[in-house]
């Protein structure tokens, strides 16, 4: 709710009829690590281009246009590789392992520059 309340979050979502609509997929961002703070595609939405859409469009919201950030699972993790792809394909790079995430999964950050 803060994410939004502060017009950090976006989102897509596919309009039904005039009152309803399904959420597809959003972003979070952090403008004071210019990072991607959450990520997430619906799964009977992902490999739609989604996901791309949405992270190309919080990079091009974050305060710093010099470079901008993203933790996610390591390379290891087969629940993060299309997620991993996804990152790469716009232009993130492995940067270092950053440890553990709180469910005790392998977590790496990743870096491109702008």
């Amino acid at each position: 709710m803060e994410a939004i309340e502060e017009g950090r979050a976006f989102c897509c979502a596919e309009e039904l009829a005039s009152t309803e609509s399904h959420l597809l997929g959003g972003v979070v961002i952090s403008s004071q690590k210019d990072e991607i703070a959450w990520l997430v595609v619906r799964k009977d939405c992902q490999g739609k281009g989604i996901g791309e859409k949405l992270l190309r469009y919080a990079i091009e919201n974050l305060s710093d246009k010099k470079h901008a950030f993203v933790v996610t699972f390591s390379s290891g993790v087969k629940e993060g590789m299309r997620a991993l792809k996804l990152y790469e394909k716009v232009g993130f790079k492995k940067e270092k392992e950053v440890g553990h995430n709180p469910a005790g999964v392998p977590i790496m950050r990743m870096k491109m520059m702008l």
